[in-house]
């Protein structure tokens, strides 16, 4: 079973446009500016262009990537 989410996650990437990968990481003034950098970001450019496929994050960063993978791809 495990091997098959891999291989359809791998396989539905296989077929994307575009891949985007997000790191946050650890810090307590740094996860509130990477939070205001991101709303930025997507504010200027559209939340379609930041479609993250995958995030990760530490300490206050995970913060950060709990709640932006709390929102739907795209």
């Amino acid at each position: 079973m495990k091997y098959t989410i891999v291989l359809a996650l791998a396989a539905r990437q296989a077929l994307a446009d575009t891949c985007y990968a997000l790191a946050f990481g650890s810090g307590s003034q740094t996860s509130a500016y990477q939070a205001g950098v991101l709303k930025g970001l997507i504010a200027t450019n559209g939340a379609a262009s930041h479609a993250y496929t995958a995030v990760s994050g530490m300490s206050g960063g995970g913060v950060n990537t709990a709640i932006l993978g709390s929102y739907g791809v795209g």
